[in-house]
């Protein structure tokens, strides 16, 4: 029978009780365990009933603490302020029992066998008032933890118009499989309102637009409403922000426009932004807006279109242009050369030693 190594089996036995151990101290410590929190903001003007959300808190070292939102249900938030009682335990250094009374001093072996030496704790209630702006953490107290809510009031983002209150809001609304989203000022009762709109109904409005692969991808009439009448940001100085999701992406190198048709006149929104699946732009005033997809090709065709006209329109008289009107120089836009000018300016670039590697140049004509 082979004989047992006692080291080792000893060994063995404490590097599973040092396991044992920390999986304890691990699960003990409450490490990445999160905690539901009923949060309750309290408007400091009080103009704005109380609104009740969840939050998660977090457990970081064994505190918890929470995430101040932007938002609170559509209202933006400028500032939180906790005012609250907080209790610190205060241990006291270790204390004699016995007191000497009438300068008597106690000697014997049994009397100091006698004495007790225990600790004194204290409660010490404090009053903590914290400022914190959105994105700031929140440490609970453990009162508010064993609770499971917390009251916090706050400062909504607001300004004076004129007779009308306005506020930094944020609303949305579905319609079929996308989300319109508006954020900017606008009355506390703001709604909004959206309506899909068939290309028929606006098809003499686009028209002009819809040349060289330029397609209708989708419109909207949209509205802000209060007090049964619409808000028009122009007629209070503002802008605000209009957010329209999953847009057709089939194609990353398509370009998105977008068309305002007022009832006077129809406009091409300046900047469009494209993140994703997403297209936003600001605009001052509502009525319908339409979505226009635009591929690489129908950009070129325009670009070369309007540089055609351009060449047969020019007689080079000896000047050098300073750049190139169209394209950017990629393959799919590359620089036209549409005047005599800029056919010198690129001898010129090239003579002093621009080899242009990578990109890409046509001619006008």
């Amino acid at each position: 029978m082979k004989k047992i190594n006692k080291k080792k089996v000893i060994i063995l036995i404490l590097l599973v009780l040092l396991i044992i151990i920390e999986i304890v101290a691990f699960s003990r410590s409450g490490a990445n365990k999160v905690i539901e929190i009923a949060v309750e903001i309290a408007d400091e003007e009080e103009n704005i009933e109380n609104q009740n959300i969840g939050l998660v808190a977090t457990n970081e070292q064994n505190e918890y603490y929470i995430t101040l939102p932007e938002y609170i249900n559509e209202y933006k938030i400028t500032q939180y302020n906790i005012s609250r009682i907080k209790e610190n335990e205060v241990i006291e250094e270790e204390v004699n029992n016995n007191t000497v009374e009438d300068n008597e001093i106690l000697n014997t072996a049994e009397n100091l066998e006698q004495s007790e030496n225990v600790p004194q704790e204290n409660v010490e209630t404090v009053k903590e008032d914290i400022e914190l702006t959105p994105g700031d953490k929140l440490y609970l107290t453990e009162k508010e933890i064993e609770d499971g809510n917390i009251l916090i009031n706050a400062k909504y983002d607001k300004k004076e118009n004129g007779d009308l209150v306005l506020y930094n809001k944020e609303i949305s609304i579905n319609a079929e499989e996308r989300t319109i989203k508006v954020s900017g000022y606008m009355p506390k009762e703001a709604t909004l309102s959206v309506e899909k709109v068939e290309e028929t109904e606006i098809q003499e409005q686009i028209d002009q637009y819809l040349i060289n692969n330029v397609n209708l991808e989708v419109a909207y009439d949209i509205k802000i409403l209060y007090e049964d009448k619409e808000y028009q940001p122009n007629n209070y100085n503002e802008n605000v922000k209009v957010t329209i999701t999953k847009i057709n992406t089939d194609n990353d190198e398509n370009n998105y426009r977008v068309v305002h048709i007022g009832e006077e006149k129809t406009t091409e929104v300046k900047e469009v932004e494209k993140e994703g699946e997403n297209i936003s732009f600001q605009t001052e005033e509502f009525s319908v807006y339409a979505v226009l997809e635009e591929s690489p090709e129908a950009e070129l065709v325009a670009y070369s279109t309007e540089a055609v006209a351009s060449a047969r329109a020019s007689v080079w008289e000896g000047e050098v242009a300073s750049g190139y009107k169209f394209g950017d120089g990629t393959e799919n836009s590359p620089f036209l050369i549409s005047t005599g000018d800029e056919l010198a300016y690129l001898a010129q670039q090239v003579n002093a030693g621009n080899d242009y590697a990578n990109i890409y140049f046509q001619l006008a004509c």
